[in-house]
């Protein structure tokens, strides 16, 4: 599938230095799986001793990315 990102996306990605091939690596092979709501998948992976978030929908042959979260906070959201 093809993968696109969302301006708030991209913003989030730039703003915590997180690169389109570090979306695709949580995507490919998350450590943690669920949904928020009826649309959105969230997908999460801990790197270097940071949990990134990856909240996406899926649009028939596309992923869209909705938002990315870098955190520290490992425990609390995995």
């Amino acid at each position: 599938m093809k993968i696109v990102f969302s301006s708030h996306a991209a913003q989030r990605m730039q703003e915590r230095s997180v690169s389109e091939e570090e979306i695709a690596v949580v995507i490919a092979s998350p450590e943690k799986i669920g949904r928020q709501g009826e649309s959105y998948i969230v997908m999460k992976k801990r790197e270097n001793g940071h949990l990134l978030i990856v909240i996406y929908r899926e649009l028939l042959d596309v992923i869209k990315i909705i938002t990315v979260i870098d955190t520290s906070k490992v425990h609390k959201y995995l």
